[in-house]
């Protein structure tokens, strides 16, 4: 299945991860500038700097989760500033692979603010986030009934 990029793979990396491919991915090293202090700290600054968002328990604010996304050749590359767990990893699938049954929020964040499960989505670009719903913080009151 292709994604909302046009790709066919997907990896999940960590910051952790990039860094030690770095040394033997020359398509890698053209795509992302890493300074020495982020190779000895494990951290690539730049990187998250206004980064996407993923919601995956209703919490206040863009969400807990924050990763970027970057592509080449037939793979989308999901950098996670910390490790993305599973739960996590389930929800930006279901937003790469097209938001199925994305319920209708407004575009801002007040109405992110009623989202349980989603992904905030900047792209690299500006300041506007295209919101993606998967659940609401309403929904979940009737589960388990």
């Amino acid at each position: 299945m292709k994604t909302r990029f046009n790709t066919i793979e997907v990896q999940f990396l960590s910051q952790a991860d990039v860094i030690h491919m770095l040394a033997d991915d020359h398509c890698l090293r053209r795509r992302l500038t890493i300074s020495e202090e982020d190779e000895e700290s494990g951290e690539i600054t730049d990187l998250f700097i206004d980064c996407d968002h993923v919601k995956v328990a209703g919490e206040n604010g863009r969400g807990d989760v924050m990763f970027t996304t970057f592509n080449i050749d037939e793979t989308t590359y999901i950098i996670g500033y910390d490790e993305i767990d599973k739960h996590a990893r389930k929800i930006i699938m279901w937003w790469l692979e097209g938001a199925e049954g994305d319920k209708d929020v407004d575009n801002n964040w007040k109405a992110w603010d009623t989202v349980k499960e989603g992904v905030a989505y900047r792209g690299g670009a500006g300041y506007y986030y295209d919101l993606f719903a998967k659940s609401l913080l309403s929904e979940s009151v009737f589960e388990g009934c």
